[in-house]
């Protein structure tokens, strides 16, 4: 068994590590495997909904450490460092094709808006989108201008004052949540 803490909603996003949840080391023929049979079974709104997911069985160390760090890092099972506050401030990384170490600006979950002069320039590597967009607390989804520099995507998302949540999309499908203070 690990404990360990897990990220899941925008509220994860800069919070302090908590043991609030378990999952699974099994080792198969010598080699160890990561296990979530929780998250695989199904997700919780209100009530449980069962809703069979494999994505959480024998799930790759590099995908799981994306929402699961474990109370003893050498279950992590991954090959860098990560402690337990870059595990906080990591925005949600929602799309299962985006890595870590894939997002190179902003690193952070975090958006302070005094940082930035009205606009948080983002850079992505490893993924090509066809169409990039975002939405504030509002949901309405606005697209804006990327280009491709090297193997990275980069785009530029104007600052919205009062706003709190960041959601990310790739070809309409959401791939990251920030939180904006």
């Amino acid at each position: 068994m690990v404990r360990g803490d897990t990220k899941s909603n925008f509220s994860d996003i800069g919070r302090a590590f908590a043991t609030n949840h378990l999952w699974n080391i099994a080792y198969i023929n010598g080699k160890p495997y990561l296990f979530d049979p929780t998250w695989g079974s199904g997700k919780f709104s209100r009530k449980f909904i069962k809703d069979t997911s494999y994505f959480y069985y024998k799930t790759p160390p590099e995908q799981l450490i994306k929402t699961h760090y474990p109370s003893m890092f050498e279950d992590a099972l991954i090959d860098f460092k990560l402690t337990k506050e870059d595990f906080s401030l990591l925005p949600l990384i929602i799309d299962k094709k985006v890595l870590i170490e894939d997002i190179i600006a902003p690193k952070k979950g975090i958006i302070f808006t005094e940082e930035y002069l009205g606009v948080v320039p983002f850079e992505i590597q490893n993924i090509n989108p066809e169409k990039v967009s975002y939405s504030y607390d509002s949901g309405l989804k606005n697209e804006v201008e990327s280009k491709r520099v090297g193997d990275a995507v980069t785009f530029s998302i104007p600052i919205e004052l009062g706003t709190k949540k960041l959601l990310i999309y790739f070809n309409d499908k959401p791939v990251l949540g920030y939180v904006i203070q």
